[in-house]
């Protein structure tokens, strides 16, 4: 089980940013809580990680989380345009750079919406088109229509 805390669309990102944690097993994606304050979201998360049996990482009381952000931190908060505080400290510059990190890699394992061209191919031939359709869904319909024009023509 991996659980993963990633920026929700409620909420400014600036201002009061919302955070959501999902909940991959095996593959299997699955939305546990949304619309949270961090402090939240990492408790959650953390509870679920325990749950699991998984208590080394999950340690809120682990010293390392209590030292100042390191250089490196440092920059890569910079690089993801996080204002860094003074009272920052290692563990919250850990738990923003991985709720970043987990929002960028499962934002890949969203599916593409169908491009401006397939959607403009699927009206001009009097297609509905469902809100949302995906890439692969409008790919597979094309295909189906002009396999039915093959089968047609020959």
């Amino acid at each position: 089980m991996i659980v993963h805390i990633v920026t929700d669309d409620s909420g400014s990102l600036v201002d009061d940013p919302k955070y959501k944690i999902l909940v991959d097993r095996n593959g299997k994606i699955e939305a546990m809580a949304k619309g949270l304050d961090l402090s939240w979201a990492q408790g959650i998360a953390e509870d679920l990680v325990r749950s699991s049996g998984s208590t080394q990482i999950a340690q809120k009381s682990a010293s390392w989380r209590r030292v100042p952000p390191t250089d490196a931190q440092r920059a890569l908060l910079k690089r993801l345009s996080v204002p860094i505080t003074a009272k920052m400290t290692k563990g919250e510059a850990s738990d923003i750079i991985s709720a970043r990190m987990a929002a960028k890699s499962l934002a890949r394992l969203e599916p593409e919406k169908a491009t401006s061209k397939q959607l403009w191919l699927l009206r001009h031939e009097h297609i509905s088109v469902p809100d949302g359709i995906t890439k692969e869904e409008a790919s597979k319909i094309i295909a189906g229509l002009m396999a039915k024009r093959r089968s047609l023509s020959g």
